[in-house]
Parts: C-alpha cells; structure tokens; sequence
C-alpha cells in the first residue's frame, strides 16, 4: 500500500513547463533591472548633492573672502585696490564672465610675508580651490549697479555645476558690504542712509 501511494504521488507530479520558466526569468530580469535603475537615480542624487554642497561652502567662502578683504584695508584701498600688489573690486570687476563684468577671489601673496584673499578678474577657474574642486563649477562676483560707491557695494555671487545626471545646478548668494569707516571729510556733499 506504500508502494501504491508514492506511485500515486509520482505519477501525478509534473515538472515545470518552458513557459513557466520563462515567465519567471522575466519576472526577475524585470526585478533587477528596475532595481539597478533605482540605485543608479539614487547615486546620481547623491553625487549631485555633494557636488552641490562643496560648491555651496566654496562660494559662501568667497563671500566670507571678500569681506575679509574690505575688512582688512581702507576703502580707498577695497575700491581701487594698491597699486602692483592687488586689484580693488573697482578695476577687478572686468574680467569677462558668462553674464557681464565679474572677478572670485584668489589667495596671494600681495607683499613679502603677507598672503591675503584679493580680487582677481574673471571667473573662478573650474576645479580649483577657490570653484570646490568640482570639476564643473563656475564662480563669479558681480557688483550690481546703483548706490553711492562711497557708502556700500551690493554684491551677487553666482555659482553653477554640471549635475552627474544632466542639466546645470545653480545658485546665488547676494550681500552689502558698507564702508565701516565712512569719513564724510573723505568724502565731501556724500551722505550715507
């Protein structure tokens, strides 16, 4: 009677069929391809914002450098700059960059035994250390128009990367940095709000 019943059970067995593994092999490859589309979308989210967070501190560093920079001189000297051994942010602000007039600010040697951050014209070059090591970021400082130069200066710091998965990312950081000296005799029929 043993006998009669595994014979049952084996005879009444059957295999899998072709089309149901097939079917099942469809099932997985669709499981893991939309699995590794996911984790690819996840590292490129990833990637993207860390890219944007160096560029972030790098730019928020040149806005810290630029008022470290009018800190650390006259006005006179922030406007126009000391002759050979730097540029002020009057005659800095012509190097060409993608939307006008702009300059970054670039740590120098300005006289033996001083190094200091200083304007230097044009963008920040791609991939440096003042652009965040990324290799596809871009820094400018623009001065906008309007105000008594004598008073303050608004500036607009842009920054912008290429994104790991496509399009450009980009931001701005805008501040006023007034002259904390101000002198009316230095400047004679200037008031200041």
């Amino acid at each position: 009677m043993l006998k009669s019943i595994f014979a049952r059970n084996w005879n009444n067995s059957r295999g899998d069929t072709l089309v149901e593994v097939t079917f099942a092999l469809a099932i997985l490859a669709a499981v893991l391809i939309s699995s590794t589309v996911v984790a690819m979308a996840a590292f490129r989210t990833g990637q993207t914002a860390k890219e944007r967070t160096q560029v972030a501190i790098a730019s928020q560093g040149q806005v810290e450098a630029l008022r470290s920079f009018r800190d650390n001189h006259t006005w006179s000297e922030f406007r126009a700059g000391s002759g050979a051994n730097y540029l002020g942010i009057d005659n800095a602000a012509v190097g060409s960059c993608s939307s006008g007039q702009c300059f970054h600010m670039e740590l120098v040697t300005t006289v033996p035994g001083t190094t200091e951050w200083v304007p230097k014209a044009g963008p920040a070059a791609a991939g440096g250390a003042a652009a965040a090591n990324v290799p596809t970021s871009t820094m400018e400082i623009y001065v906008t128009p309007g105000g008594a130069p004598e008073c303050a200066y608004d500036f607009i710091l842009k920054y912008q990367f290429s994104a790991l998965g496509g399009g450009t990312a980009s931001n701005r950081i805008a501040t006023k940095l007034t002259n904390l000296r101000f002198d009316p005799k230095e400047f004679p029929g200037v008031t200041c709000p």
